[in-house]
């Protein structure tokens, strides 16, 4: 049975009417998915958290591929003539889509160097260079900052705490770190006060954890401040004793 002309524009056009219907559904729902606005923005200070929150909507709702540059444009018109492709159109819409909600959820000094980076896979690109470019610097000064650290005259909880802190924020940057090297610094930043405590722990044949070792510092301090309370107890009394035996 041949089908007539006119059946099968009918078809073609209930085709085309039926694939506008599923792409506007998606968009709808992508738009619903999207969204979401960050209570913190994006920042170099929390990048990679940041970023990582970000990854998880990107994948969830099936986008990568635009952020990837693996799904190109369309042509912009219909081959061989010069009527707009709705394919491209559609693509436009979502690329922009995907492009709104990166800015908002950047901060305002973020947003400002990636402003006119289109599409969305040109500006996801321009912000991981601004964090890879940013990173380096902070490498180093984390690094410095743990080399150079001093316990002085903080509590052993407030120093413990800070190299803590430091390495904690070179691990969120993925700079390798060693299982020793929180430790290390640890060590290297006690005063003479903790030479025999230091020997004691670098000469274990089997060594210990930043936590144990953290906790065998505050036992060593708590003694160390229970020796200086008796050395100034005995200093005290052998000062009077010799005053009393001068007024003899």
């Amino acid at each position: 049975m041949e089908i007539s002309p006119s059946s099968k524009e009918s078809s073609a056009s209930s085709s085309t009417y039926s694939g506008l219907t599923v792409q506007k559904q998606e968009f709808l729902t992508l738009s619903n998915a999207l969204n979401h606005s960050f209570s913190v923005k994006l920042e170099r200070t929390n990048f990679l958290q940041r970023r990582a929150q970000m990854e998880n909507i990107i994948y969830a709702n099936g986008i990568d591929d635009f952020l990837e540059g693996t799904n190109q444009a369309p042509a912009q018109t219909i081959s061989g003539s010069t009527a707009l492709n709705h394919e491209f159109v559609q693509w436009c819409k979502k690329d922009r889509l995907i492009l709104s909600w990166i800015y908002s959820s950047l901060s305002p000094e973020i947003m400002a160097q990636i402003v006119g980076h289109t599409p969305s896979h040109t500006a996801w690109t321009a912000l991981q260079q601004i964090y890879y470019s940013s990173s380096y610097a902070r490498i180093m000064q984390l690094r410095l900052l743990l080399q150079t650290i001093k316990k002085g005259s903080m509590t052993m909880m407030d120093y413990i705490l800070k190299v803590k802190n430091l390495t904690d924020q070179l691990a969120a940057i993925l700079e390798k770190i060693s299982y020793h090297d929180p430790l290390l610094y640890l060590l290297a930043g006690l005063s003479s006060d903790y030479y025999s405590f230091v020997v004691s722990v670098t000469s274990k044949s089997k060594g210990i954890s930043f936590e144990q070792a953290s906790n065998l510092l505050f036992a060593h301090e708590s003694r160390l401040e229970q020796q200086n309370s008796i050395d100034e107890l005995t200093t005290i009394a052998a000062n009077a004793a010799y005053r009393h035996q001068s007024n003899s």
